[in-house]
């Protein structure tokens, strides 16, 4: 019984310790995991029609997720309004940071769902909560990371009727021969998307 009790002790010393290590190798690293933060998209109910309502707002369709979806003609007109200039209108990146460096919707913010800071999240929650309407996007096609993001607006209080997934995602963007802007946000540098 001896042998048994010190082979136990022995495990559950190893198991602490490399418990241990993991979450100081978590801790230093500048992309580890924030440990109190919520991974789990779930699921946005689309809002129940109610007749004293302006219908038009239930003939938009709605993503996996339960988030409305904004189509590429609608972002263009949002890009274009002068709203989006003033900031009442809000474009999110969703991408990495390096992917959204290589090209964005110029004046598009960045938010990466899975490589936040803390400071980067008020930043959004700041713009997000006086914005009428904030259209985020990702990479597109089968991408969720936008979703991710607008599931994390709407955990920290921003209202879920003014957020708007662009399902065509950058590629749609720039595959129609919009402008794209290079590097930092307001950087200047900016061409015409590909063919």
């Amino acid at each position: 019984m001896g042998e048994y009790k010190r082979t136990l002790i022995e495990m559950t010393l190893v198991g602490l310790v490399a418990l241990a290590a993991g979450f100081l190798a978590n801790h230093v690293n500048a992309f580890g995991l924030v440990l109190s933060r919520n991974y789990i998209v779930k699921k946005v109910e689309p809002p129940t029609k109610d007749p004293e309502v302006d219908d038009t707002v239930y003939d938009s369709e709605f993503t996996e997720g339960g988030f409305r979806i904004i189509k590429h003609e609608d972002v263009v007109k949002l890009f274009n309004d002068p709203l989006y200039a003033g900031g009442l209108y809000v474009i999110i990146d969703a991408r990495d940071e390096e992917q959204y460096a290589d090209g964005h919707i110029p004046g598009a913010y960045q938010l990466d769902p899975w490589r936040y800071t803390e400071d980067q999240l008020k930043e959004m929650l700041n713009i997000c909560l006086t914005a009428e309407k904030v259209a985020l996007y990702c990479k597109g096609g089968e991408c969720e990371d936008s979703e991710m993001a607008a599931d994390l607006l709407i955990q920290n209080d921003v209202i879920p009727g003014s957020i708007h997934v662009y399902s065509g995602g950058f590629d749609r963007w720039s595959g129609s021969r919009m402008p794209v802007e290079k590097g930092a946000r307001n950087s200047g540098d900016i061409g015409g998307g590909n063919s």
